[in-house]
Formats: structure tokens, sequence, C-alpha cells
């Protein structure tokens, strides 16, 4: 599974792995939210933003998350980070 990959640190796997469940379901905030987290792992602050994005979109909790989870702490001064949670 996707989040398998990511706990086992093998990130194209998972990168792939959410894109293909967001696919299957679009309406999962889950899932976007850790396609973000392994884009953050990445250091792809583009697929990051996208994902967060459209996590908080689908609910705001995910949003409120970002803010203060560790995974995105490089990111939390950028102007792309806080635009992808307005």
């Amino acid at each position: 599974s996707a989040l398998a990959s990511l706990l086992k640190k093998d990130f194209n796997t998972a990168k792939a792995g959410f894109a293909n469940y967001t696919t299957a379901a679009p309406n999962d905030a889950a899932g976007y939210y850790l396609a973000a987290v392994t884009a953050a792992r990445q250091k792809d602050e583009a697929t990051l933003t996208t994902n967060l994005k459209k996590s908080k979109a689908l609910s705001a909790k995910f949003g409120e998350r970002a803010v203060s989870d560790m995974e995105f702490y490089d990111y939390w001064n950028s102007e792309n980070f806080k635009n992808a949670l307005k």
C-alpha cells in the first residue's frame, strides 16, 4: 500500500500509490494529506502544496493540522505553503 511504502521510506512508490488512490477516491482528504507528506519528504514543494490545498478544501481539519505537523516544518514559512492553507 502507499502508506506502507511511505513508512518504509520508499517515497517514489508511495507517491505513485497516493496518486492512484486520490484518483480512485477523489473526495478523501486524508489521501491528499498523505500525498502532501510524501512530497514533503521528497522535498517537492509544488506537489506538497497542490495536495495540501486539495486536502484542506475537502476537510478544514487537515489545514489546521498542517500548520503544526512537523512533516511540514521546513515549509511553515513558505509563501506557497501559507497560500495552500488559505
